[in-house]
């Protein structure tokens, strides 16, 4: 049992990872445990069970204190999308043809 790391839209997540064999064949089991917080103290955050610390030797969670992590900045990266598609064509249609 080990812990994986995958970053997506810029926030890292972590995961529990568990191989074990079946019928000859390594397979693999995931236990998603939510955004990181704090990478070296093994600190999560998901819906779940909040904010919490994950022990991956002895596979134990225990709850943290919020308090002091809660002025971790969440990084979102706001995104501009203007796609107008169809709705411009057809008001250029519109105003042209005089039906507006």
């Amino acid at each position: 049992m080990y812990l994986c790391y995958d970053r997506k839209n810029g926030v890292e997540y972590g995961k529990v990872c568990c191989s074990h064999w079946v019928d000859g064949k390594d397979r693999k089991t995931y236990i998603n445990l939510g955004r990181v917080i704090d990478k070296q103290n093994h600190i999560f955050k998901n819906r779940k069970r909040g904010l919490f610390r994950y022990d991956p030797e002895q596979d134990l969670y225990f709850d943290v204190d919020e308090s002091k992590y809660s002025s971790s900045p969440v990084t979102h990266s706001p995104s501009l999308i203007l796609s107008f598609g169809d709705v411009w064509f057809l008001n250029e249609y519109l105003k042209s043809t005089g039906l507006l």
